[in-house]
């Protein structure tokens, strides 16, 4: 069993049904000790991301907006998934990390945590090259994760180098610098049906 992972679920997931029990089938196979669950933006963002493109805004405050927006989904994704323990300023999460009370121990971390425009303005670019992904790998290397997790609507080649995965547009432009040393996969989020017993 991992020690610490931080998982990034993207945040088109959040309009599948089964969404809290397929995420669940997929912890019982991939256990850690800690689970941080960061989610993205998903449509909220490719809305912000067409209003861009007529109106062509200021990337720096865009960039903040945006990372707003991932607290609104941060808190739908809190009422979705009530295994995990919601976390959303500094130290609720040290304190999380400290004392995580549940073995395993799953929490839902709002960037609020660990990314804010008052203490961390240039540890990221901020603009579009920077998405939900480079954030999740920002937290993983904050709380010093075994490995990070992109659980993503889309399939990955789990082989696949990170430089042709963004040039895919899988994974933004800033996660390969951003991740660091800690160890990456990613793939797809996929719906885990019951076995069925043979009469």
């Amino acid at each position: 069993m991992k020690r610490r992972q931080v998982i990034k679920l993207g945040g088109s997931l959040l309009n599948r049904p089964s969404l809290a029990e397929d995420l669940q089938a997929w912890l019982s196979l991939h256990p850690a000790r800690q689970t941080g669950l960061v989610i993205g933006g998903g449509q909220i963002i490719e809305a912000v991301r067409r209003l861009d493109a007529v109106h062509h805004l200021d990337a720096r405050g865009l960039h903040w907006h945006c990372v707003d927006l991932m607290h609104a989904t941060f808190k739908i994704g809190s009422e979705l998934l009530d295994d995990f323990v919601p976390l959303d300023d500094p130290p609720s999460l040290e304190r999380w990390l400290a004392d995580p009370v549940d073995d395993p121990a799953r929490a839902l971390v709002s960037p609020r945590c660990f990314y804010r425009r008052d203490r961390h303005p240039d540890v990221l670019p901020q603009d579009w090259s920077t998405t939900s992904d480079s954030i999740a790998a920002l937290l993983a290397g904050r709380i010093a994760a075994d490995r990070l997790v992109l659980l993503k609507s889309c399939e990955v080649d789990p082989a696949a180098p990170i430089d042709s995965l963004s040039a895919a547009g899988i994974v933004d432009e800033a996660f390969s610098a951003t991740l660091g040393d800690v160890s990456f996969t990613g793939e797809a989020l996929v719906r885990r049906l019951p076995r069925t017993t043979q009469s």
